[in-house]
């Protein structure tokens, strides 16, 4: 089965392929063979690029052996319109802002085909896909909603997650998360291929008559697709659904380059006519505009005063964050310290309890060992007293003994001389 990827040149075809590889897994092909593409191995891997047997410009070029195989096979497209579409296959076509694509086609046809190409060529249609912008969108666009899904370049690119499920419901298949490359980094990837996917440096590059013309060309689509808020003037009063008709009634003849012109040219002259009204009407406002002009430098000069005091205040609220910092540090180291003087406070009171108890203890000891003295004492003195007896009997008795034994001499002596 096909699944056409269609788009006109330069609007995210590329970067849809590589979404297809990172969350379907499938490869992709291109009915060109995309040689710049090929040729490039890390880019053929990022795309999952795969040629096929025969391009659209060789002979025996042929899809119907793609169309009739049960698997998906997702194929790319440049071409202006559904001639190779069958009934059966299925289409995603993305669209970019036709004033982005423009340009961007122009810079790479410069840049990996060495082809200057005028931007008006581009604009008219009259090279590669061989239609203007509006006619691409519109041909593959039409009719066959079902078989259809429309995808916005720029929302490809800023919700490529969106992108992917509106794919898997299209085309009832599951998909596995994948990591989503930017366009940053496709660009330092290949910044020759990748550009930026950028989306408003039309206002910059494109001129304002090329603006028109391609405005003129495809006013239907950039309004549907809501490109532009608001068309000019001289385009608005067109009927849009005529436009159409116009572009192939004025394209088509043999002189359609310069009816075109004349028609551009009168619309030119119109805008010209608009802007040198618009400039009668700023010069009847100047008053006004001067004295908004006043104010406004008035608001500005105190929009500048309030946005200065409000630095001012910035910097004084930077600043008593950073006290109120320093602060906070100091309270925590104070609180450190306190910690740790607490501890030492409570150690110092163990120490002094187990002192106390220490002392209480070798206290009662003391007095125990002081009645043990007194016990002590008391023994000997009654040891003492008890020797002390027992160690003077014997004198006593021979001091007894001896008084007696000189009194009995002494009598005896007195008896013998009677």
């Amino acid at each position: 089965m096909i699944i056409w990827l269609a788009s006109y040149p330069r609007s995210g075809n590329t970067f849809l392929r590589i979404l297809i590889k990172r969350f379907f897994g499938s490869d992709t092909y291109s009915i060109y063979n995309d040689r710049e593409i090929g040729a490039d191995a890390g880019l053929a891997d990022l795309t999952g690029h795969r040629p096929l047997d025969k391009s659209m410009a060789e002979s025996g070029f042929d899809l119907e052996s793609l169309r009739s195989d049960e698997r998906l096979f997702f194929l790319k497209t440049h071409e202006q319109d559904k001639r190779l579409v069958e009934p059966e296959d299925k289409i995603i076509y993305v669209v970019r802002d036709g004033r982005e694509a423009v340009l961007s086609f122009q810079r790479y046809l410069l840049k990996f085909h060495g082809v200057h190409a005028p931007l008006s060529a581009l604009l008219l249609g009259l090279r590669f896909p061989g239609v203007t912008w509006g006619e691409h969108v519109r041909n593959w666009i039409a009719g066959g909603a079902d078989k259809l899904l429309l995808l916005k370049f720029e929302e490809l690119i800023s919700q490529p997650q969106t992108a992917v499920e509106s794919i898997a419901r299209f085309l009832q298949i599951p998909f596995a998360e994948a990591e989503i490359p930017t366009f940053d980094e496709l660009n330092a990837t290949n910044p020759a291929f990748f550009s930026r996917g950028q989306t408003q440096s039309f206002k910059k590059e494109l001129e304002p008559a090329n603006e028109l013309v391609l405005m003129l060309s495809g006013a239907t689509q950039l309004d549907s697709l809501g490109y532009v808020k608001a068309l000019p003037k001289a385009i608005s009063n067109l009927q849009l659904e005529s436009l159409e008709k116009w572009e192939e009634d004025w394209l088509d003849g043999e002189d359609g380059l310069a009816k075109l012109r004349e028609h551009h040219q009168e619309t030119l002259n119109s805008l010209k006519a608009q802007i040198a009204e618009a400039g009668e009407e700023a010069r009847r406002n100047k008053p006004k505009i001067d004295a908004l002009t006043n104010a406004a430098r008035r608001d500005a000069a105190a929009i500048a005063k309030a946005s200065r005091e409000n630095e001012a205040l910035q910097r004084r609220l930077h600043e008593s964050v950073a006290e109120k910092e320093r602060l906070q540090l100091r309270l925590r180291e104070s609180a450190a310290e306190k910690e740790v003087l607490q501890h030492r406070l409570n150690e110092s009171a163990l120490s002094i309890e187990k002192a106390r108890q220490d002392y209480a203890m070798l206290r009662a000891d003391l007095d125990a060992i002081a009645a043990e003295r007194d016990d002590l004492r008391s023994q000997m003195e009654r040891v003492q007293k008890s020797l002390s007896w027992k160690l003077t009997l014997p004198l006593r008795a021979l001091r007894i003994l001896v008084q007696d034994s000189h009194k009995f001499w002494r009598l005896v002596k007195s008896r013998t001389r009677k």
